[in-house]
């Protein structure tokens, strides 16, 4: 995963004075979500592929619910600075890019395109 640097905070200081007083604790809450989020996405992804591997029984729809909270959440948030607002928007790329693969992963093995061959052995 790549390494990000938070913005300086006297930048953040002219985003508060112009967005009407964001809070350091504020960011600090973004920061800590996004920094959350992201590596959840790449759990959930893989989460996905070992239930369409057959290794799990059922998609993992509780982590996915959780996702899905994360992210709108960070969506109402408002972003102090263009930095927050680069980063908020290549989170959500993402998360989109890998929901529409979950989504059609689903959707495939629903309707018998994709063979789930591993799995629990009948004994």
């Amino acid at each position: 995963m790549r390494e990000w640097k938070k913005p300086r905070y006297d930048d953040l200081e002219e985003a508060e004075e112009e967005q009407g007083g964001l809070t350091k604790d504020y960011v600090a809450k973004m920061d800590e979500l996004m920094n959350r989020v992201e590596p959840m996405i790449l759990s959930v992804n893989s989460s996905f592929n070992m239930f369409a591997a057959g290794v799990e029984i059922r998609p993992p729809n509780e982590r996915l619910a959780q996702l899905e909270q994360m992210m709108n959440t960070l969506m109402m948030m408002a972003k102090p600075t263009p930095a927050y607002r680069f980063r908020f928007q290549n989170i959500q790329g993402t998360y989109n890019t890998y929901k529409r693969k979950w989504d059609k992963l689903l959707q495939d093995i629903e309707s018998g395109k994709i063979k789930r061959f591993a799995g629990p052995k009948n004994r």
